[in-house]
């Protein structure tokens, strides 16, 4: 019994030293020697991106000019009349003629590759569609002195005269210069010219209207005008298509004559020598002033495309490429080969 005792003293002797001595596998943890956990990885914030200092070396880019949007009717290049004379451009490029040929201003035949054509008082030219022009007809006066032009995009003739219109905005004229309607070197941002009796105006950019020639009867009084988008340059008045569809006129102006305060719905206007014509936007026509060989007997027509005012009849262009006119030229003008196709 002794011996039992002291064997199971001494176990629990040895169990007591074994434990103070760290025995075990388990290590005791402490404060100095524990490892610290790394803290989670915070993803770091995106760096604003800041906007690049404009180079004061390099001119900002100038904000676009507001301009008025020039809308006549498509087709208005492609008819022209005048005293005794009518032209119409054809589809294929070709350009046919009708009326007085006693200066050979009918010798349009040949043409071809014309894109515009437009006919004065006894001569006739023909915007080419590599912007050269080509003219017939009296030569006396230099109307017909355009061989040199170049770069040309659109084209007037008046009664003794002819201007151009370049592709850079510029005007160019040649022929009979009395009273200045020749005087358009110093025009700038032109978008449409036409060429009357004895002045010319101009169509500006900004929708403004220039004129020069001779003003007796206030024909080039339009520099209040604004918001035109076509022009028509009569004999002694000047027509201007607002964007609203409505007409202004500047020049011999009578209740009778040239009253276009009524007119809407405009899209292209034509001012012959005494009288004036629209296209309304249905195809029909409006007319005002002299009438006393039937000029202005033009409120039958329908399906009408273009026009145009000579000295003393009108001139339609119908959507199906033939045309129509008043009295004294059906009476004295052979129309029958007057079609665009």
């Amino acid at each position: 019994m002794k011996k039992i005792l002291s064997l199971i003293i001494a176990l629990f002797m040895l169990t007591s030293l074994f434990s103070a001595c760290g025995g075990g596998d388990e290590e005791k943890v402490t404060p100095q020697n524990e490892q610290k956990k790394p803290a989670p990885e915070v993803p770091a914030k995106p760096t604003p991106e800041v906007p690049a200092e404009p180079d004061p070396e390099t001119p900002a880019e100038p904000a676009p000019e507001e301009e008025v949007k020039i809308t006549p009717a498509a087709l208005q290049h492609t008819l022209s009349a005048d005293s005794g004379i009518a032209v119409l451009l054809r589809d294929n490029g070709t350009a046919v003629a009708t009326g007085d040929n006693r200066f050979g201003e009918c010798g349009v035949e040949a043409w071809t590759g014309i894109t515009a054509i437009a006919c004065g008082r006894f001569h006739t030219v023909g915007l080419k569609s590599d912007g050269t022009v080509v003219a017939t007809g009296e030569t006396s006066d230099n109307r017909c002195d355009v061989a040199a032009w170049e770069g040309i995009t659109a084209i007037s003739a008046g009664s003794y005269h002819t201007v151009g219109l370049k592709n850079d905005g510029t005007v160019v004229a040649c022929g009979w210069n009395e009273a200045g309607r020749c005087d358009v070197e110093t025009w700038e941002n032109t978008v449409a010219v036409s060429a009357g009796l004895y002045h010319t105006a101009g169509l500006r950019k900004d929708g403004t209207v220039l004129a020069t020639g001779d003003n007796s009867y206030d024909q080039c009084s339009t520099a209040e005008w604004k918001n035109i988008v076509a022009i028509s340059a009569g004999a002694f008045h000047t027509v201007g298509l607002c964007d609203n569809g409505t007409v202004v006129t500047a020049g011999k102006l009578t209740e009778i004559e040239y009253n276009t305060d009524d007119w809407t719905d405009i899209t292209a206007v034509a001012a012959g020598y005494n009288f004036t014509i629209g296209l309304k936007s249905d195809g029909t026509v409006v007319a005002t002033g002299d009438n006393v060989v039937g000029q202005c007997n033009v409120s039958e027509w329908t399906d009408i495309a273009a026009i145009a005012a000579g000295y003393d009849f009108a001139i339609g262009l119908k959507r199906d490429g033939t045309t129509v006119t008043t009295e004294k030229a059906a009476e004295t003008m052979d129309f029958s080969a007057m079609k665009t196709r």
